[in-house]
């Protein structure tokens, strides 16, 4: 599309972009820091940390971080209280738009094995360290977090 600006100039419109609210579930336990690989109904098959977005704007965004973990892995977060690791920010496409996602990473620190019961949004799951972690291509975010945490991965 294109427009005239006040100047009388033709000027190209950027598509325009919706904002999307979602967050993300860093959680560690003895195992290391647990990623998930999506099925082949999601575009991007980057392995990446569990988290969506947010359903309804009267949802607290830890309490959409809560959910989703419970929907993607079946681990119950409900009494976790998360530490916020970052906020991240980065284009994406969600149900047939580009969109512009802005997500907040949640850190949990659980004890004892967590049993993970994955929904049909993924084929995989791996609990990972800063070393293992390159084994997998997996989002920018993935990486950038086991660095943040350094030596508490």
């Amino acid at each position: 599309r294109v427009r005239t600006n006040t100047l009388g100039q033709k000027a190209r419109l950027m598509p325009e972009l919706v904002q999307r609210v979602a967050a993300k579930a860093v959680i560690e336990t003895d195992s290391g820091i647990l990623i998930l690989k999506p099925s082949a109904i999601d575009a991007n098959p980057k392995w990446h940390f569990p988290g969506g977005m947010r359903d309804e704007i009267s949802e607290k965004i830890e309490d959409t971080a809560r959910r989703e973990v419970a929907e993607e892995t079946g681990i119950d977060l409900t009494n976790e209280v998360g530490k916020v690791l970052r906020v991240g920010e980065w284009p994406g496409y969600d149900k047939g738009e580009h969109v512009k996602i802005l997500a907040v990473f949640y850190y949990y620190r659980l004890f004892g094995k967590q049993a993970v019961r994955l929904c049909h949004e993924h084929d995989d799951f791996a609990w990972v360290d800063e070393t293992t972690v390159r084994q997998y291509t997996a989002n920018a975010e993935v990486y950038e977090v086991m660095e943040q945490l350094g030596n508490h991965a």
